[in-house]
C-alpha cells in the first residue's frame, strides 16, 4: 500500500468534507452596516446578514425596532455569476467525490491497476480547478454591492468561514491530485505489514 496514495486519499476526503460543509451552510458572506445616523431625519439603522448559496439571514435595527428574517434564494433573485459559481463548486464537489472513490478503489481493491491513480489524480485536479473558478466567481460577484430582496446595498462585508473552507478544499484537491499521480511512479515507498 503506497503511503503517498493513502495520504492523497485522506487529503481528498478532507477536501470533499470541507466542500460539503461549505456549500451547505449560509456563511459565505457576513454583512455589517454599522449604525448610521441620518441627521436630517434623526433616523438610525443597522443591518447585519449572513449569506450563503441557498439561503440568507438578515437582521435589522431601525430606530430601536429590530427584526430578523431568513429566506431562501430562488432563481429569479440570484445573480448569474452566483449561479455559475454554485455550478462550478458543485461540479468540483462531485469530481472530488469521484476522486475519493477511484483512489480508494485503487488502494484497497484493484491494486494491480496502474491507471486508476492517474484517473483519481486527474479528477482531483479538475475538481480543484472547478472549485478555484467557483470561489473566484463568488468573490467577484459580491465585490462592492450586495443585492438582497431586490435592494442593492453598499455595505462593508467580510467573507465568512464557508468561503475560506472552500479555498482550503480547493488547495487540498490540487495537492491530492498531485499526490495520487505521483504515487504511480513511486513504488519503493510503500507500507508493508510487519511480521509477515
Amino acid at each position: 500500500m503506497s503511503v503517498i496514495r493513502l495520504t492523497g486519499l485522506i487529503i481528498a476526503s478532507i477536501a470533499f468534507l470541507l466542500m460539503v460543509i461549505s456549500i451547505a451552510i449560509p456563511y459565505w458572506i457576513y454583512l455589517v452596516d454599522k449604525e448610521v445616523q441620518v441627521a436630517d431625519f434623526g433616523w438610525a439603522y443597522s443591518i447585519t446578514a449572513n449569506i450563503g448559496f441557498w439561503e440568507y439571514c438578515l437582521s435589522t435595527n431601525f430606530n430601536g425596532l429590530t427584526g430578523s428574517r431568513c429566506g431562501k434564494f430562488y432563481e429569479p433573485n440570484r445573480n448569474d455569476i452566483i449561479n455559475a459559481s454554485a455550478a462550478m463548486l458543485l461540479l468540483g464537489m462531485l469530481l472530488i467525490a469521484g476522486s475519493v472513490v477511484v483512489c480508494g478503489t485503487s488502494l484497497f481493491y484493484m491494486k494491480e491497476r496502474k491507471l486508476l491513480p492517474i484517473v483519481g489524480g486527474v479528477c482531483a485536479f479538475f475538481s480543484g480547478t472547478c472549485m478555484l473558478i467557483g470561489v473566484a466567481l463568488y468573490g467577484h460577484a459580491y465585490w462592492g454591492k450586495i443585492l438582497i430582496d431586490g435592494f442593492s446595498l453598499t455595505v462593508s462585508h467580510m467573507y465568512g468561514p464557508s468561503f475560506y473552507m472552500a479555498i482550503v478544499a480547493t488547495f487540498c484537491a490540487l495537492v491530492s491530485g498531485g499526490m495520487q499521480i505521483a504515487s504511480r511512479g513511486v513504488s519503493n515507498m510503500s507500507v508493508k505489514p510487519s511480521g509477515i
